[in-house]
């Protein structure tokens, strides 16, 4: 009986062990970016160090998402606060919003950035233009665009030796407010 309770803990212990692991090795390595990152600063601004994760387009669920019912090119997808469902194999999958869907509510937090003297709306990498009459437009994002956090999911690239951020397509460089506050800027497409 004994030692069948110590088998019993032991391989509890070891589910929890496997099952929170990879978040504490994720926030060892975001504490060791972190420090690196501060390394090479030399007194310089550097900007915060983005993170590398996504829940877009992984994950099918079966039951049917909060919101709004949007057609656009045929597909009914479902908004929700932000987030873009799409139907896919009896399920839906939440994706990246195609350019031109139209929403009546910007989605909570969003911020408004400016590509020379126009507003935009910001969220989550999606970018929504002002249509007026209560619409907003996903848009492909305005270059000169500069947002203060880059969205999570994007790898470090470079090109022609200069240091970029791609993130779902779109090329973000760090660059300097008037104010000496960093941001990162849209300067392209993949």
């Amino acid at each position: 009986m004994r030692n069948s309770k110590f088998v019993l803990m032991t391989f509890l212990l070891g589910l929890m062990f496997i099952a929170f692991s990879p978040q504490e090795t994720f926030a060892q390595n975001k504490r060791k970016v972190s420090k690196e990152t501060r390394k090479k600063s030399n007194n310089r601004k550097v900007a915060p160090a983005p993170v590398k994760a996504s829940s877009r387009g992984r994950t099918v669920v079966t039951t049917t998402p909060r919101g709004n019912v949007i057609r656009h090119s045929n597909v009914d997808y479902r908004y929700d606060r932000g987030i873009f469902y799409r139907p896919q194999g009896g399920g839906f999958v939440a994706i990246r919003p195609p350019v031109g869907i139209r929403v009546t509510i910007l989605p909570p937090n969003y911020i408004r950035v400016y590509a020379g003297n126009r507003p935009y709306y910001y969220h989550d990498g999606v970018y929504y233009n002002d249509m007026g009459n209560n619409y907003y437009e996903v848009t492909n994002p305005p270059i000169g665009a500069r947002i203060n956090q880059i969205p999570p999911y994007n790898e470090v690239v470079y090109l022609d030796g200069r240091e970029y951020y791609l993130s779902e397509g779109i090329y973000y460089k760090v660059v300097q407010n008037n104010d000496g506050s960093l941001a990162y800027e849209v300067t392209g497409f993949a």
